[in-house]
């Protein structure tokens, strides 16, 4: 609930988030606020106010831990310098802003935020308006852009090392064709050659772990999936658990499978996807504790990257 004096806003929460970029223990983490409320009567109007802060810098990369972060502006200069602001007729900056996230619980991030923001700045003088804040917002993750940190991934550890793939032989180029003339999904090139090369398959190492900050506790690979015809008398076809077809058969009315694929099975609550469309692509991890959401969050830009964070720790 937003208060502006006496006058009170619900959150239209359809079109806000804390979204929170997690990076990794060397660069931290971003977070930032975007929150519109319901139009209501306000001093003889009908307004839709709206909140905008921008990226603040944590140290932090467990989006669980984020519980306690604040952040806060003194003077107008802060705010318009980092481009935050307070919506009632116009874009206005704060005069004056506190925020802080006081719990984060699954898909919710609870947030509180009070200050004073300039109400009318073509006033003379400029008329500002005292305001609290207080609500649950929708929790948005995704990959921090590491590019402004030197680059899209690190290097690994001392102990660590990239698993290989005991592939399940080589996919066919006419049952690529066919998956893409049936789905209207067209591979990536890197892993059109995976399939062609190894057609899915098992981590050589079964203590594998995608190396990543964003998974607590570990996410293990159990297999990468392949493709061949799903024909039941042909002893080379691949089992349905393994086979794209399957599994686009499966998911077809579920998902936008003209767009995406499943590529690797996990113990644990994660699904991996390829992605390659226009508004999305590359590799998001579809978290299924998430349930009917369907929020997929994008954890690199390639096939070759996403093998090349599947690591274990083995001598």
């Amino acid at each position: 609930m937003l208060k502006l004096g006496k006058y009170e806003f619900e959150e239209d929460l359809e079109k806000s988030s804390l979204t929170v970029s997690v990076g990794d223990r060397e660069n931290g983490s971003e977070w930032s606020i975007d929150c519109a409320f319901l139009k209501s009567a306000y001093d003889g109007e009908m307004v839709s106010p709206q909140i905008i802060i921008n990226n603040i810098h944590t140290k932090k990369y467990d989006v669980r831990k984020f519980a306690g972060e604040t952040f806060s502006t003194g003077n107008v200069e802060e705010s318009d310098q980092r481009e935050d602001s307070f919506y009632l007729f116009e874009h206005e900056p704060f005069i004056k802003m506190k925020v802080k996230i006081l719990a984060v619980e699954g898909e919710r991030a609870h947030v509180t935020c009070k200050g004073t923001a300039v109400e009318d700045g073509y006033a003379s003088p400029v008329k500002a308006v005292k305001f609290t804040w207080d609500c649950w917002l929708p929790l948005v993750v995704k990959g921090l852009d590491m590019s402004r940190y030197g680059g899209a991934l690190k290097g690994l550890s001392e102990n660590q090392k990239v698993v290989g793939i005991n592939g399940f032989g080589r996919a066919k180029t006419e049952d690529l064709d066919r998956y893409e003339e049936e789905s209207g999904y067209r591979f990536p090139k890197d892993y059109k050659d995976f399939l062609l090369n190894d057609n899915g398959g098992f981590p050589e190492c079964k203590d594998n772990y995608v190396n990543s900050s964003l998974f607590r506790p570990r996410q293990r690979i159990e297999y990468f999936y392949g493709i061949t015809k799903v024909d039941v008398s042909d002893e080379t076809a691949l089992l349905p658990k393994y086979n794209l077809f399957s599994m686009y058969a499966k998911y077809q009315k579920t998902f936008d499978m003209k767009h995406m694929i499943f590529i690797a099975s996990v113990y644990g609550q994660y699904k991996f996807c390829l992605f390659a469309g226009a508004e999305m692509s590359g590799v998001y991890y579809f978290d299924t504790a998430e349930g009917e959401r369907r929020i997929f969050h994008k954890l690199c830009d390639t096939f070759t990257e996403f093998l090349n964070l599947v690591v274990t720790d083995e001598a």
